[in-house]
């Protein structure tokens, strides 16, 4: 008996899209996140139809909730200043 028991594949509450689209449009910047989502989820049924797995339409779920949840963090960090320098300590160029 294995040690371990395996994770459950994600699986999105049935009104999540809808709710994850109600999000992005309050979300600061909205026009560019709101198309994007918009692409992607309008191209993922053609390709869950391919593959004959919803993994695709989960996907663009799980990754836009991701993005959404990580905005406030990545705001903070681009405000800070500290995209200027690369790692090696290089000033990027403008």
């Amino acid at each position: 008996m294995p040690s371990t028991v395996p994770t459950p594949p994600y699986t999105p509450v049935l009104g999540a899209p809808a709710e994850l689209l109600a999000q992005l449009r309050g979300a600061p910047p909205r026009g560019a996140v709101v198309s994007a989502f918009g692409w992607e989820w309008a191209t993922a049924p053609a390709k869950s139809r391919h593959t004959f797995s919803l993994t695709t339409l989960y996907e663009v779920i799980q990754i836009r909730q991701a993005r959404l949840a990580s905005a406030p963090a990545a705001d903070v960090f681009l405000a800070s200043g500290a995209t200027r320098r690369r790692s090696d300590g290089c000033r990027r160029p403008r």
